[in-house]
């Protein structure tokens, strides 16, 4: 597997759970009894999609020819976003 590839897995993987996570929420938000301030809940869900579109846009954009892109500079702005890449490259 290529390492772009690796990185977009991990992305998608990552927005997938903080939109299930945000349908659950949305859908029966009584469900969910430790959460009493819903909307800061929501809005953690929706921060996690945002940071992992933002990395996945970056990775279709920057990685499409790696040996020309500067990888480090794309790893420093997904870690300063916390964003979890795959084990074993950071």
């Amino acid at each position: 597997m290529e390492i772009n590839q690796a990185l977009l897995f991990t992305y998608n993987a990552k927005k997938a759970r903080a939109l299930t996570n945000l349908k659950v929420l949305l859908e029966n938000p009584v469900g969910i009894g430790e959460h009493s301030d819903i909307l800061t809940e929501a809005e953690k869900w929706i921060q996690e999609i945002a940071e992992a579109d933002d990395c996945i846009n970056a990775v279709e954009k920057y990685i499409a020819d790696v040996e020309n892109q500067n990888l480090n500079e794309l790893i420093e702005k997904c870690k300063k976003k916390k964003v979890i890449l795959v084990q074993g490259y950071l």
